[in-house]
C-alpha cells in the first residue's frame, strides 16, 4: 500500500517555490561580500524593499563587472542581469541553505546559485551555456564589516 501512496504523490504537481519567501531571505543577505581571490559582490536593498540590487566585480579588471536586479513579479522572484548580455533568470529551488535562479534553453548565463555556508560565508555559482556547453563558475565569499559593527 506505501508504494501505491509514493507512486501517486509522484503524479502530483510539486508545489511551486515561494519566491516571496525566498525574497525575504534574499535580503538578508545584504552586505559586502568578498572572496580570498579579492573578488566583490555586493547586495544592496533598494526601493523602499521592492527589489535588490547585485553588483558582480568578480571580472571587473577584465571590464566584465555585470549588474542584476532581483524582484518579485506577482508571486514569482526574478533575476534580471546585465553584464556579458542580458538575462532574465526566474527563481526555481530554495533549501534551508540554497536559492536557485535559472533561465533554461538560452546562451549565456543559464544559472546563478547562492548557498549559505553560515551566517558570514556564502558560495555563489554562476553556470554559463556556449556552444551547448555549460560551464559552472563557485566562488566562495565571505561577509565583510565595518569595524565598528562587528
Amino acid at each position: 500500500m506505501s508504494a501505491l501512496l509514493a507512486g501517486l504523490l509522484l503524479l502530483l504537481p510539486a508545489a511551486a517555490p515561494d519566491g516571496a519567501a525566498a525574497f525575504e531571505r534574499l535580503k538578508k543577505l545584504e552586505g559586502n561580500w568578498r572572496a580570498k581571490e579579492g573578488q566583490t559582490v555586493s547586495l544592496r536593498v533598494i526601493g523602499a524593499g521592492q527589489a535588490v540590487l547585485e553588483t558582480d566585480a568578480v571580472n571587473a579588471d577584465k571590464g566584465l563587472a555585470s549588474v542584476g536586479v532581483y524582484r518579485l513579479e506577482g508571486s514569482d522572484l526574478v533575476l534580471s542581469q546585465d553584464g556579458e548580455g542580458h538575462a532574465v533568470l526566474k527563481f526555481l529551488l530554495t533549501t534551508p541553505d540554497t536559492l536557485r535562479f535559472e533561465a533554461p534553453g538560452r546562451a549565456g548565463v543559464v544559472a546563478v546559485t547562492f548557498t549559505l555556508r553560515d551566517a558570514d560565508t556564502l558560495r555563489r555559482t554562476v553556470v554559463t551555456r556556449a556552444a551547448g556547453k555549460d560551464t559552472a563558475h563557485s566562488v566562495d565569499y565571505t561577509r565583510e564589516y565595518l569595524d565598528t559593527l562587528k
